[in-house]
């Protein structure tokens, strides 16, 4: 049976759109930040980070006070797998819908710097049904159709405003998974491995949340972030198999394999967000 737009339309107007995050505020960098809290270890040092680069705003970004638990969008405990223990958590809400999953959890991360930056117009993702949706058209009241309904936003929101951002970032993150997000990012060589770049394999997807780099032997290692299923904290690993004691640091193997304990991503795995 064919349906006309107008009969299956659901129009949400201002309070009325589906979100998960009213009256969340911006990150706010502090103190207890990634490169406060993960030295790096002895003859490492971190590789260079231009000003405004996507490398020092995750360098910047604030940690909850450590013991802090793992929890979902309910805000209860989660147990997450012991193989990749949690080394911290972001300070980062994860909303109060399951709808910032895995991949989802790094998609936010790199919005939230776009956002930082008022470079809204690079904030765009593709959503199931193969559309790409900008950020500053949906605020300006976009018609979206996915999953034979129709969505318009109220005209306008202001973009500038953390509360449209949040908005626009539970709709897409309703319609995006693993397979929308390969449309938005390209892949990335071993050696050219930076933070911010992503690892997909197998349904498994990771950050790399920083970088370093032996004086001496040229060795590099990493800091991985990771979400999770339900929508869950966006946790710092742990490296529960190499090194005593254990550290948050990863080597990438000679070949670029980067073992995380529970699985090992290859040097094919690499990504960038465009």
């Amino acid at each position: 049976m064919k349906f006309r737009q107008y009969d299956i339309a659901l129009i949400f107007l201002c309070g009325l759109l589906p979100v998960g995050s009213h009256g969340q505020v911006p990150i706010r960098q502090h103190k207890g930040a990634v490169a406060v809290r993960f030295k790096t270890p002895e003859s490492f040092v971190r590789t260079d980070a231009k000003e405004h680069s996507f490398t020092l705003f995750l360098r910047n970004l604030p940690l909850f006070p450590e013991g802090t638990p793992v929890r979902n969008y309910a805000n209860e405990p989660v147990e997450t797998d012991k193989k990749s223990g949690t080394a911290a958590i972001l300070d980062i809400e994860t909303g109060t819908r399951n709808w910032q999953c895995t991949v989802q959890s790094l998609m936010r991360i790199w919005a939230e710097y776009l956002f930082e930056r008022q470079q809204f117009s690079a904030i765009q993702f593709h959503i199931r049904n193969g559309k790409t949706i900008p950020y500053q058209q949906w605020a300006q009241g976009m018609n979206i159709t996915v999953d034979n309904r129709a969505y318009w936003t109220k005209t306008p929101y202001n973009p500038q405003q953390y509360r449209t951002f949040r908005r626009y970032l539970d709709f897409i993150f309703q319609y995006s998974d693993f397979q929308t997000v390969r449309h938005d990012i390209d892949s990335v060589v071993v050696g050219d491995l930076s933070p911010g770049d992503l690892l997909l394999h197998d349904g498994f997807a990771m950050m790399v949340l920083d970088m370093a780099v032996n004086r001496d032997t040229g060795e590099k290692i990493v800091l991985l972030v990771s979400g999770g299923a339900p929508a869950q904290s966006i946790r710092v690993l742990q490296n529960t198999i190499q090194g005593e004691p254990p550290s948050a640091w990863f080597k990438i193997g000679e070949q670029g394999a980067i073992n995380t304990g529970v699985v090992e991503f290859s040097a094919t795995d690499f990504y960038r967000f465009k």
